[in-house]
Parts: C-alpha cells; structure tokens; sequence
C-alpha cells in the first residue's frame, strides 16, 4: 500500500486486511497514511462515520471529494488499484481524459448542477473551464448534459472539450470565456462602446446559436440569464 500510495494525497479504495469481505479507504497526507473502514449497514448502505450513510460506494466517494466530514483530508486522487465502478462512458470515448492533465485555478461561480473554475489543460497549455457535480445534484442528469454536448457544435455556443467520468470527482471541460456571460459584459462596457450595430451583431449571434438548437430539437431553458 505504501508504495501504491506513493502520490501526495492519493487514495485507494481496497479490499479490508482485517475483515475479509469488507472494503477500506486508504488516504496519504503529510507523509503519512490513514486508513478508514467503509462499513455496510442491514440496508445496504455504505458509511464510514455512522453519521453519513450512502446508496452507493460511489456517492460515498463523492461526497468525500467535497468534504471531509471526519477524514484527515478531501479524497483527490484517486488510485485505480481496486476498480469501484464501471466507466460511466466508454472507456475508448475520446472525449475522455486524464484528470492529471486538468490544473484547477480560480472559483469562477456557480452552476446548475455545481461549481465552476478556472483551469490549465497542462497537455495543450490551455485555458479552460471545469464544471464539477455539485452533492445534491443527481449525477444521471450531470453526465447526460456532458453526453448533450458532445453532439453540438456551432461557433456561438460554448464548446466541449473533454470529460472526466470514470471516476468521482467528475468533471466536463469546456471553452474558457475570458469575458464571462455575455449579460454581465453588457454591464461593464461603457454606453459608448454598445452602438446599436454591435447590438444587433451580438443578437445576432445569439438568434443564430439558437437556431441551431431548435433544428436539433433542444430548447434553452435559462437564455435571459446565462447566455454567453
């Protein structure tokens, strides 16, 4: 386990020493590692304090990601030693990548289904954008937006770049808009400058972007508040 573990703050989900059957979680942090039995209760329920009882061994795992709640730090790193889960996409999708090619920056705001940053696609030195699952947010719904985005593409939406799905924390990598959402642009650009014809160029964009959703029948739900 040591040596499996060599990477600062990894973390192996395993099968117990101990107690044959059972599973553990073995986390590295400051040049020492904890180990946490995730125990099993009559319902089926995963848990590793008796205050936090999951579903699924990987909703445990993902809460975990975001929070503590009793361990010695965030579950980051995975170690894919002992496998959790099925890929919840293909594993030859080739939107897949590595997460260790994913540097997160800055906290950008917030979003449906969780928190956006700022990131560095370390393989192409490229500035990008991270939507990450937020906890209360089905991860069905999460993963089926990603699925949306791969079939669209038109140069006034924002485009994917990648996803991370094989494991939590999970992640979809888009465009980075240096500007922002094109409403709060709007409030910071001086009078002066939104003539009437870069108006109607900017409406245009958007009429066109939308367009093309309507010929491959989706439907902007939030337009007036998020466009981009």
């Amino acid at each position: 386990i040591n040596f499996v573990l060599s990477l600062v703050q990894g973390f192996l989900v395993r099968d117990s020493e101990t107690v044959p059957g059972q599973l553990s979680i073995s986390l590295r942090y400051d040049g020492r590692i904890y180990h946490y039995r995730i125990n099993t209760d009559e319902n089926g329920q995963y848990y590793v304090s008796t205050e936090l009882r999951f579903a699924t061994l990987q909703q445990l795992i993902h809460h975990h990601s975001i929070t503590t709640d009793g361990l010695v730090h965030l579950l980051l790193y995975p170690i894919n030693k002992h496998k959790i889960q099925p890929a919840l996409f293909k594993i030859d999708d080739k939107w897949e990548i590595p997460r260790s090619e994913i540097a997160m920056k800055q906290k950008l705001g917030g979003g449906q289904y969780g928190e956006v940053y700022e990131a560095l696609w370390k393989r192409y030195n490229k500035v990008v954008a991270v939507k990450t699952l937020k906890e209360t947010m089905s991860l069905q719904d999460f993963l089926e937006e990603a699925d949306v985005m791969k079939d669209l593409k038109h140069p006034n939406l924002v485009q994917l770049l990648g996803i991370c799905t094989l494991e939590p924390p999970y992640y979809i990598i888009t465009e980075f808009m240096p500007h922002g959402c094109l409403l709060d642009y709007l409030k910071r650009r001086p009078r002066t400058e939104l003539t009437s014809t870069v108006l109607m160029y900017m409406a245009g964009q958007v009429a066109s972007a939308m367009t093309y959703l309507e010929a491959k029948n989706f439907i902007h739900r939030d337009l007036g508040k998020s466009i981009n």
